[in-house]
């Protein structure tokens, strides 16, 4: 048997897959999960029962035809499936794909996968620190739950949490004693004076720095630290500001990007003194 959050994925794949003139039910869906399991060889190929009602050879145990529905429900939710396919099949068992989620299977990955997404982030940031893993989990899966202003909150912590590595291994690589002297009297103050007074500093030595650890740096690095900190602190307080899941998608979107290019800058200057 699998968990839910293992079959979470295989669904995704299914519906990212099926032609999209295709009638879709919950059963079609469900068969085409056992029929991947059973390629993957995780159902056996054959077990000698079959369904009366469709006379097909039942291979995935019906505790994971449950979860498969679950996912499906739980899809529902999330506005990437509605049921019916016309005003003449309105209701369940009948599915469509929402615009919405049409837009979201065609990316390489989506927040609705929180596990791709980890996975999919891990290979752009392979020494990815547990406590950001564990803000941007948070972070995916109060999206999936609809809690915007809980999403874009855990997010800016990650955020936070990955630039404070960024910069404590920039101050260790300094060797001017005066400007290291600089950045460590902010080392202990909020956030945006300590992003700023790194960003001053990181323009003596960005010349120095490979093409794609400096190039669009205003754009990959400054442009989304200040949004993710700015949609955080305005999701953070108690303004009443409201955090639209657009939003919310489009900043965990462009985290990927951002991480990487963070964890491209700490794995150099660990290396190289400036």
């Amino acid at each position: 048997m699998l968990e839910s959050e293992e079959l979470r994925p295989i669904v995704l794949q299914i519906l990212k897959s099926f032609p999209t003139n295709t009638s879709l039910q919950i059963v079609t869906l469900t068969n085409a999960v056992e029929d991947f399991g059973v390629e993957k060889g995780i159902y056996p190929v054959h077990t000698g029962k079959f369904s009366g009602a469709t006379g097909r050879e039942i291979r995935m145990p019906e505790e994971d035809r449950v979860k498969v529905r679950q996912v499906i429900w739980q899809l529902i939710i999330e506005g990437i499936l509605v049921p019916g396919v016309s005003d003449l099949q309105p209701d369940l068992p009948f599915l469509t794909v929402t615009e919405y989620g049409k837009k979201c299977l065609e990316e390489e990955f989506t927040p609705h996968d929180p596990d791709g997404y980890l996975k999919y982030l891990k290979d752009q940031a392979p020494s990815l620190d547990p406590i950001v893993e564990i803000y941007i989990t948070e972070a995916l899966q109060a999206y999936r739950m609809g809690l915007m202003l809980a999403s874009t909150v855990m997010l800016g912590a990650a955020s936070e949490k990955a630039f404070n590595i960024l910069f404590d291994t920039y101050l260790s690589a300094i060797q001017d004693a005066n400007r290291k002297s600089r950045l460590q009297s902010v080392q202990d103050r909020f956030i945006k004076p300590k992003f700023e007074a790194f960003r001053r500093d990181f323009e003596t030595v960005k010349k120095s720095l490979p093409k794609e650890l400096s190039e669009n740096v205003e754009l990959q690095l400054d442009a989304v630290f200040n949004l993710i900190r700015i949609t955080r602190n305005d999701a953070g307080h108690p303004t009443g500001t409201k955090i639209t899941r657009g939003l919310a998608y489009s900043n965990l979107r462009i985290f990927v990007p951002y991480l990487k290019r963070i964890y491209d800058l700490t794995d150099h200057f660990s290396k190289n003194p400036v």
